[in-house]
Formats: structure tokens, C-alpha cells, sequence
């Protein structure tokens, strides 16, 4: 009994695990998408890129290597 109630907390575990994994690689994608659109947007403006879409790059940079990072380890 007691390995049937083990078996059933390690799938349990294992399906949270990979929700949790799905969850983050389409953050990742999200983020992915929105750098490429205002690097996009970048490089059709004359102007180049603004101070705040370079932060805001940045800062999306940041939340995707922190995702990734938080699958790694």
C-alpha cells in the first residue's frame, strides 16, 4: 500500500514539475516575442531605439534569463 501511495505523490510531483516547465517556456516565448517586436520596432524607426525600449529590452532580457535559469538548476 505504501508504494502505491508513493507511486502516486511522485506522478503528482512529476506532472506539477512539468506544468511548472510548461508554464515557464511559454513565459520564455512571451518574452522572446516581445524583445524581437521592440528590436523590430527598433530597427524601422529612423530614430533608432528609444532610452525606455532599450530599458524595457533589458528588463525582458532580465525575467527570460531568470526563467531559464530557474529550469537549469
Amino acid at each position: 500500500m505504501l508504494q502505491i501511495s508513493n507511486a502516486r505523490v511522485v506522478g503528482i510531483d512529476n506532472e506539477q514539475r512539468l506544468q511548472r516547465q510548461g508554464e515557464t517556456l511559454l513565459r520564455m516565448q512571451d518574452l522572446t516575442r516581445n524583445i524581437l517586436s521592440d528590436m523590430r520596432n527598433a530597427n524601422d524607426s529612423s530614430e533608432g531605439m528609444s532610452r525606455s525600449s532599450v530599458e524595457r529590452v533589458i528588463d525582458q532580457m532580465v525575467l527570460l534569463l531568470d526563467a531559464v535559469e530557474s529550469e537549469v538548476v
